[in-house]
Order: C-alpha cells, then structure tokens, then sequence
C-alpha cells in the first residue's frame, strides 16, 4: 500500500520526484466553503503568501446526492466542482494534498460521512461497505490530477484521525462485555494463549472473552491526578499498555483499509496519514501502510501564559508531540497535517511565532489549519474573498523564513537522546515530566528515542526518563547501546525490573539507602564541584540516594556542610561528612551515569563537564532555547528562541566554533565572535535564524 512509484521517495517532509524536490509546506483551502467564483482570487493569495502547496478534505455528504450517486464536477452547485478545483490548481501552478476522507471531521456535520453511515462503527461490514462506494467514485475524480499523470495532487491522505471511537461504539468493537476487535487483537497478541495473558495482566481469565479495555488518557496534564489513571499502577500495567497498543492498532486497520482501496483505484502518489497525538495513534504501524503520518498540532497562545489553557504543561506537551513524532516516523518524515492557524490569535506575532517554535523543536514541514478562512473559522491569514487578513503579514515572514532556513534539510545538533516508551507514558511516566520541565530551562538540546521504533538512539548520550521498570526486550536494547560504546544516563528513576517483576542486568548498582539532606552541600565528580543551593523541600533539603561502598565506580560525592540544618528548629550540622550518592560506571565500550537526585541538570553538567563533555551550546538565559542545525549543504545555522514576552540578550558559546560570525537570515545585523562566549539581542516571543560562518 506504500508508494507504487520507485523514483517517488518522501523523505524528510519533501516528495522526491524526478527533477523536482517539494518539501510539505502547505496550507488547507476547503474549496466548497467558499464561493466558486472567488477560488482564483484565494489561489493568487496563496502564491502570493509564498506558498505553492494547498490541503483540501472532501466531503463525502456533500457531494453525495442521494445513496451511491455524486456530484463532483458542479452540476447542482459550482462548490461541489472538486475537478474543477484541482483543474485551477493545476493552471495556478499551486500542488495539492487531498484527503478524501471518508471521515473528515473539520467542523461538519457528521464529520463528513452520511448520517446513514455515521451510525455504524468504523470497522463494521455496512460501513466499509458505503464508504468503499464512495472512495471509488472519488478517486475517479483524483486519478487523472495526480502528478504522475501530469496533474497536480502529489499526496493523498488516507482517512483523518482515525481511533476506536470507545464512548460511542465501545461495545461493537468488543472493549467491554462483547466478544470482537478487542478480544482479537489480545489473542493475536498473546498467540491463542490465555495462560501468557493471565501471567502478563496478573489476571486468571479462563478464555479471551473475558478480557476488558483499561483506558488512560495520555495527554500531559500535572493538574489531573495520575493523569486520570484510575487504577492502582502495578497490577495493571500491561493491561494499560496492551490497551493503548490496541488504540493504535485499531487506528491502523482503519487506515490500512483506506490506503489499499485508494491503490487499487489508481491512486499512486505518496499516502498519508495523521492523528492529534503519536501516543493514541501508534505512527509506526501507520507508516507501516502508508508513507508518512503526520500529528495535528495546535498550540495555544504562547504556550506558557497562565491563561493559555487548563494544560499546566502546555509548552511541554507541544514539544513533545513534534519529539514522540520525530522519534516514530518514517524516513524522517516529522511533519504536521494539520498545524494551528487560525483558531485564536492574541495578536498576528503569534502566527509567526508558533511556526518558528515547532521548526526548531524538530518539524520538517506542514500544513496550516486553516489557510483560508470559512464557516466557524474566520482567524486565517486569508479570509474567504482572497483577501489579506490580519494574520497575512505574520504568516508569509514565517514561511519566507522557513524557505531560507530549509528545515527539512537541516539536522539538529542534539546533546542527548531521552529516553521515552509508550509503556512508562501510559503507566507510570517516572522520570519523564521532571526531565522533560529540567531540560527545558537547561542549555542541553535533545531528541526522543522510543525502544518500540528503533534499536538503539542515533546519539552517544541517553537520558533515561521512564520508570522503573522496562519490558525485558527493551533493557537488552539498553544495554547492548551501553557495549557498543554509548552513555547512559539515569536519576532517581531507573530500570530495576522487566514486566513481570524480574530484576534486571543492565548494569545499575542498587542504592544502600536514601538520605535526606539538608542544603547547601558540595557535589564532587572527579575534580569538578559544585556547591547546591536552593533546592527540594522548602528550597533546603533534598533527598538522594546512600551508598556506603562503591568498588570498580568513580563515585559522585555529596559532603555535608556546617552552613546547613534544619531552619525550623535552628540546629546545624555537625559534622561535613561525605558519601556516595551516584557514580560513573564503565561497561564495555560504554558507561553508565547514575545520579541518585530528581533530575537536576546541573549536577549533571558538572558530571558531564568532567568528563569533557560540553554542550553543544553553552548559555544560561531563563526562557532562551538556542540550537545548532546543520544544513546538507554545510551550511551551519543557530537559532534562537525567547520564549518570553520580554526582551532578552542572551550570553551563549558554539562548542567548536573558534571565530567568525553570524549572519542575520532576515538581513538585521551581523554579529562576530571569538573564543570567549558573545550576546545577541531578541524581542519578546521571537525567534530568529542566524547563519554561523566560522573563519
């Protein structure tokens, strides 16, 4: 079901075809919404904005007159002309995504499916049998305007946002009492065996209709407790993980269904997928049956204000969309099939800045959600004339910045992999959301690697963020990454056991104890220290992990001070005894690092530091992200983002760059620089491109 095509590779966000190079930067234009007779004047605007990519859904009960009979060239509205549409699109030279659905969604009634169908679940036989009707006669429409037959649609998307609708069709799918999708998935997962269930769920079933679905929300919310997990962890776990894989599986099918209708009606361009989160919608199996998947992406405001929504972690849970992506797509396909454009707008700066955001954090492309603005939607930057909106101007320096900077021939210089599995997010997410919050007001840059999707991180340096424990086959991935010469790094959560509560070998020495502290106190990591300061319980104590002895470790050392005790009661320490509260551990070609602390970066980088381990840019300005990106042309460029309404300068040095300078990409200044770190100036909710030129 993949693409038919060998000379049409999608790699990096940008279809390869022949001569031609065109990367997914595109923005939806829902054709029917608008009137017929403005279609050109929205083209004109489009190309003008800097665009040469547009997305349009289509409306399965739209163009529907009557069951099994169609309208799409016009006949009984102009609006319904899907192939006059593409006709025009073709002549303006704009190329296009389709998504023909059968569900689309997009605000309209019955998510764009007929009421008739609407009733059914997704995978019910009256269902796929409507619906495959419908796919036929729509692809009769797209075949003849796709590329390879000298038209201008050069990805077709196959459904949109496809999960088990649980609250409405839980039973029919067999979650609950009933027998169905469900319980086969189980079976198939545990081979006929109901004995390898029990033992996995710590369950004593006596066939697989027994079985329920345990479902977890997974969207990063601290204000809900255990993130509306309802159940005690331990017991559950694998019935929680099972149960979110079967989400994604079933999210698969129904795709994989739509994918192989489309190609055996001659559909031959790239295939697409997409779903709001790479946790619900498993993106690794998606791309399994078609070519890329892509997340819809919507952040709120400027992501961090109090008002931004009742997400604590709003900026968080954006980032880590684009990372949990990164980490599952194909190809190097990250890109996003529907990014917020459109919904709200504090003020046009927002536009530009959200764009600017995701490239940095690792997008290589996407489609604005809306473009062009329609019914229930009126925030675009062009609204339903072709005419500019207020978001025009923020929009196309955006875009115009994003064809300078080229981010889908760019790598990101990253100091760490984390380590990040479905299993720990859904269960118990260990270590993830302090690591998550510490790298983000850290220097570090950083990537996902998920155990499910790839063998071992493409990094030398691993920052373990689960629990504290990992399935059996993900600790030997683990550990045969440590072997072969990698670093990893662990805190206060580390893999202890495999899924059934066996301790595990991977190369982590059991704490004595756990002491608590009182601050300050000096760290001590070869001949680095640091004095700790401001920390845990009321900003002055802390708790860490007591070894009495280590042998065959270089240890990291806590010594005590006198300055230090408990306020409350006025009484010091008496003494400034040192222990072991962490080590470096070398193991084949490998190491281990663990801290037994939260996950405190930096007592981590004083640890990395005396190893000769630096950043790969060094800076301590609150709200900054600055990062390193390598173009393949060998171009270098730095960018850097103020997260912040305020202005800021912040003080940085490029490890390895000796001298030269940096050009502004947007023509404002250039900047020289030596040895010694350099300041640069950024407005507030900014973010600017510089191109690093060394001498």
């Amino acid at each position: 079901m993949k693409n038919l095509h060998s000379k049409m590779i999608m790699k990096n966000a940008v279809l390869h075809y022949g001569q031609k190079e065109i990367p997914l930067l595109s923005g939806e234009f829902h054709y029917w919404r608008v009137s017929h007779e403005n279609w050109e004047a929205i083209a004109d605007k489009i190309l003008e904005l800097g665009l040469n990519m547009v997305a349009t859904y289509v409306p399965w009960n739209y163009h529907e007159l009557k069951e099994g009979v169609y309208d799409f060239t016009g006949k009984t509205s102009p609006q319904r002309n899907l192939d006059g549409f593409l006709s025009l699109m073709e002549r303006k030279g704009l190329y296009v995504m389709i998504r023909p659905g059968p569900y689309i969604y997009a605000e309209w009634p019955f998510g764009g499916v007929p009421e008739r169908a609407s009733k059914y679940a997704r995978l019910d036989p009256e269902f796929l049998r409507m619906s495959r009707h419908y796919i036929d006669a729509v692809s009769r429409i797209i075949v003849p305007h796709q590329i390879t037959r000298g038209g201008t649609v050069i990805v077709c998307q196959a459904d949109n946002e496809t999960y088990p609708e649980l609250e409405r069709c839980g039973t029919e799918c067999g979650a609950f009492a009933e027998d169905g999708d469900f319980k086969d998935y189980l079976r198939k997962r545990y081979h006929q065996d109901i004995s390898a269930l029990n033992r996995a769920w710590k369950t004593d079933y006596a066939d697989f209709t027994e079985p329920c679905l345990f479902f977890h929300e997974t969207i990063v919310n601290t204000e809900l407790p255990m993130a509306e997990r309802l159940m005690p962890e331990s017991p559950y776990r694998v019935r929680y993980y099972d149960s979110l894989i079967f989400i994604g599986d079933y999210a698969a099918r129904l795709v994989g269904n739509v994918a192989l209708w489309l190609r055996e009606n001659g559909i031959d361009v790239p295939l697409a997928a997409n779903g709001w989160s790479p946790l619900y919608q498993n993106f690794k199996l998606m791309t399994d049956v078609v070519d890329l998947c892509g997340s819809d992406i919507y952040p709120y405001l400027y992501l961090e204000e109090e008002r931004s929504n009742s997400v604590k972690d709003n900026w968080f849970y954006n980032v880590d969309i684009i990372k949990q992506q990164e980490a599952d797509s194909s190809n190097g396909n990250t890109w996003s099939a529907e990014f917020e454009s459109g919904t709200v707008m504090p003020e046009p700066q927002h536009h530009r800045f959200i764009t600017l955001f995701a490239a940095v954090n690792g997008l290589k492309g996407l489609n604005y959600y809306m473009l062009v603005n329609r019914d229930n939607w009126c925030r675009g930057p062009i609204n339903e004339w072709g005419r500019e909106a207020a978001n025009y101007g923020a929009t196309k320096s955006a875009v115009s910045l994003l064809k300078k900077y080229e981010p889908w021939n760019c790598t990101i210089r990253n100091d760490f992999a984390v380590f990040t599995g479905k299993a720990h997010r859904v269960i118990d997410p260990g270590n993830f959301l302090t690591v998550g919050r510490g790298l983000k007001e850290s220097c570090y840059t950083y990537c996902y690697f998920n155990p499910e999707s790839a063998e071992a991180p493409k990094e030398k340096c691993l920052l373990y963020a689960g629990g504290d424990w990992v399935f059996q086959s993900t600790a030997d991935k683990l550990k045969r990454f440590v072997e072969n010469g990698g670093t990893l790094i662990a805190f206060n959560r580390f893999p202890h056991f495999d899924e059934f509560g066996n301790r595990l070998d991977i190369g982590f020495i059991e704490p004595d104890g756990v002491r608590p502290v009182c601050l300050p106190a000096v760290v001590t990591s070869g001949k680095k220290q640091l004095k700790l300061t401001r920390r845990g319980h009321l900003g002055v104590k802390v708790n860490l992990f007591y070894y009495r002895k280590l042998e065959g470790v270089e240890p990291v050392n806590l010594t005590l001070s006198r300055e230090s005790g408990e306020i409350l009661i006025q009484i010091q320490n008496r003494n400034t005894e040192t222990f072991s509260f962490g080590y470096i551990r070398k193991i084949g070609k490998g190491r281990i690092i663990h801290l037994g602390c939260g996950a405190d970066m930096e007592i981590l980088s004083l640890v990395l530091s005396g190893l000769g381990v630096s950043p790969v840019v060094e800076h301590h300005t609150d709200g900054v992200d600055i990062a390193l990106h390598e173009h393949r042309d060998g171009r270098k460029f730095v960018s850097v983002l103020n997260r912040s309404a305020a202005p800021a300068r912040p003080k940085f040095k490029i490890s390895g760059a000796e001298a030269g300078k940096l050009v502004h990409l947007e023509g404002k200044g250039t900047v020289r620089f030596g040895k010694e770190e350099f300041t640069l100036d950024i407005p507030g909710h900014e973010v600017e491109f510089w191109e690093l030129m060394e001498k």
